[in-house]
C-alpha cells in the first residue's frame, strides 16, 4: 500500500518484520516488487485492516507523530481493527487459509493472515505436510504469482520449510516447472543447497527433469 512520508518513517522504525518501506521516487522499484501492488489497493487493504475502526480513530494530516505511531502499531502490529470472523479457532482459520490458497483470492489470504493464521501450517488436505506455499507454487498458472509473493513476504521461516519427504518450496518449483516462482524464491533468499530425503537438491531435480531453464536459474 502507499503511505505518506511522515508515516513511512514510523514504519521503518518498526522494522522490516512488520513492513518494508520503499520510496516511489528515490528507490529503484522493479516490476518484480510490484506483484502485490498490481492487485491490491489501499481501500481494499483497509477494508480488512480497518474493518472495525471508527472514523475518529484514524490520524489526520495534522496529527502528531505520537498519535501516528500509536495508530500504526495498533493497525500493523496488533491488528487491532481486524474483524475476527474465526475468533481464533484454529480449525476455522486453517479452513479459511486452505480456501484462500485454492481460490487464489488475495483478500481472503490477507483476511486470514490478519486474523492470526500461521502461514507455515500444513493444510488440512495435505498428504505430506505441504505448506500453503507449496500449494501456491503447484497451482500457479501465470495469474497468481502474487499469492506466492504474499506468503514469502509474510512468513520469514516459510521459504525453506520442508514436506515429510524433505522437499522445500524450491524443490516444488522444479517439480511443477515453475520458473517465475523459482526466481521469486531465490530472490527472497531460499536455500538452493538443501537436499530432500532422496539426497536431491533442486538443481539435481532440474537436471534429472532436463529443465535447462531451471538449471540455469538455480546453478
Amino acid at each position: 500500500v502507499i503511505v505518506c512520508i511522515e508515516c513511512s518513517g514510523i514504519h521503518r522504525d518498526l522494522g522490516v518484520h512488520v513492513s518494508r518501506i520503499q520510496s516511489l521516487t528515490l528507490d529503484n522499484i522493479g516490476t518484480s516488487q510490484l506483484l502485490l501492488a498490481r492487485v491490491m489497493s489501499n481501500n481494499a487493504f483497509n477494508d480488512i485492516m480497518e474493518a472495525t475502526l471508527r472514523p475518529t480513530q484514524k490520524p489526520q494530516p495534522t496529527s502528531s507523530m505520537d498519535i501516528r505511531y500509536e495508530y500504526i502499531r495498533a493497525k500493523y502490529v496488533d491488528r487491532k481493527f481486524v474483524l475476527r470472523s474465526c475468533n481464533g479457532v484454529i480449525n476455522d482459520l486453517k479452513g479459511d487459509l486452505e480456501h484462500a490458497i485454492q481460490s487464489k483470492h488475495i483478500y481472503s489470504l490477507l483476511q486470514v493472515w490478519a486474523e492470526g493464521a500461521d502461514l507455515k501450517w500444513s493444510l488440512t488436505n495435505s498428504q505430506n505436510g505441504e505448506t500453503p506455499l507449496h500449494y501456491a507454487i503447484a497451482n500457479e498458472d501465470g495469474s497468481s504469482l502474487h499469492m506466492v509473493d504474499f506468503l514469502v513476504q509474510n512468513s520469514a521461516d516459510l521459504l525453506d520449510k520442508t514436506t515429510k519427504d524433505g522437499n522445500t518450496p524450491l524443490h516444488w518449483t522444479v517439480e511443477y516447472n515453475q520458473s517465475e516462482c523459482m526466481k521469486l524464491l531465490l530472490r527472497s533468499g531460499a536455500n538452493p543447497r538443501l537436499t530432500n530425503s532422496n539426497g536431491k537438491t533442486p538443481l539435481d531435480l532440474a537436471k534429472d527433469a532436463k529443465h535447462d531453464h531451471l538449471v540455469e536459474l538455480v546453478s
